[in-house]
């Protein structure tokens, strides 16, 4: 019996005693490095670069080479966001990827649309439908024009107007749909994130002008790919987030915001503003908060998580965990969340 007890201690307990030693190591090198971070940001927060209540336009650049967005942006003390040029516009998807494409060979994905912005605390309200069908729906509102797809990228945008009803397609999984990722694919030396960052997850989005994702940040690094359309996305870095007034609204790996960059005065300190236009790849790092607006009067996007094994391990197998227990009621429905409607409504 003895041995028994001592067989389950090392099938069970070593490795236990292991994962949480990983853990304990590494939020200390975090715990470590947050102290450097503070010390940068405050010299940010002096700096007249990014003085109180500034917003500077983001850095767009060519692609650099993944070696030198590693070592600049990504793998840095303090990375920073960069809009990419010149990799989204090689895919496949530029030139098919439109409302007719989505129509006719979508099938019938099952797809949840949004009609409130999720993020903040008030009602999640969505309904069911099909992406054949969405997309059918969007190009009948716009009676068959799609001109301002191929406007140009520097036209101008009303950033202030919004729809009489928001239809928003979001973080729909590209694995749901057949041949799509093929579509999707750049050279491996342009593969931004490279072959370590194995665990990943791509998302569709479509939304028509003034489709917005609120204030929030994610613990993921993440890309955004403008295939169609144009967006807007304000950044503010993780520092910022005692003013932005997080809401406890569960979303996995989120933290959702109350903050409307939009149309709330500038808060003080330092934010970051993009234009993306067709072709355009932003690189958000994670922990950075951000806000979205669909400026064009058809957006079709597409975002990248990505984890290392390492982050995987350390991060993504307790998100699993508190996905299931969210799933059984057990956790982060007290205060909404933004997978959950409160108010179903089915496509009729």
């Amino acid at each position: 019996m003895e041995l028994w007890i001592l067989a389950w201690i090392l099938v069970l307990g070593v490795p236990a005693a292991a994962y949480v030693t990983g853990y304990a190591v590494y939020y200390l090198l975090l715990w470590e490095n947050s102290k450097v971070r503070r010390n940068m940001s405050n010299l940010a927060w002096n700096s007249a670069k990014t003085r109180h209540g500034v917003q500077e336009e983001g850095e767009r650049r060519a692609w650099c080479g993944r070696q030198q967005f590693f070592s600049e942006y990504l793998h840095t003390i303090e990375s920073r966001p960069v809009c990419f040029t010149g990799i989204v516009s090689e895919w496949k998807a530029i030139s098919k990827w439109n409302l007719d494409f989505f129509s006719d060979v979508a099938h019938d994905v099952p797809v949840t649309v949004s009609r409130s912005r999720n993020e903040e605390n008030c009602q999640t309200i969505k309904r069911f439908s099909t992406l054949r069908r969405f997309a059918q729906e969007l190009r009948q509102s716009i009676k068959g024009s799609m001109e301002e797809l191929n406007a140009p990228t520097g036209s101008q945008v009303d950033e202030s107007s919004n729809p009489v009803e928001v239809n928003y397609l979001k973080q729909v999984d590209l694995n749901k749909i057949q041949g799509l990722g093929e579509d999707i694919v750049s050279e491996p030396e342009k593969d931004v994130f490279g072959p370590w960052s194995i665990f990943g997850t791509r998302y569709l989005w479509i939304g028509t002008k003034g489709s917005m994702t609120g204030m929030h940040n994610d613990d993921e690094n993440n890309i955004l790919c403008q295939i169609k359309g144009s967006k807007t996305v304000i950044l503010y870095p993780p520092y910022m987030k005692s003013y932005l007034r997080p809401n406890g609204k569960y979303d996995s790996g989120t933290v959702c915001c109350e903050y409307d960059a939009f149309t709330e005065a500038h808060l003080p300190g330092p934010s970051i503003k993009f234009h993306l236009s067709k072709g355009d790849l932003l690189f958000i790092p994670k922990y950075w908060y951000h806000q979205v607006l669909t400026t064009s009067k058809i957006s079709i996007s597409v975002n990248h998580f990505s984890s290392t094994p390492l982050e995987f391990f350390l991060f993504g197998i307790p998100r699993l965990f508190l996905i299931f227990a969210h799933n059984l009621g057990l956790y982060g429905r007290s205060r909404g969340c933004v997978c959950h409607q409160t108010n179903q409504l089915n496509q009729t």
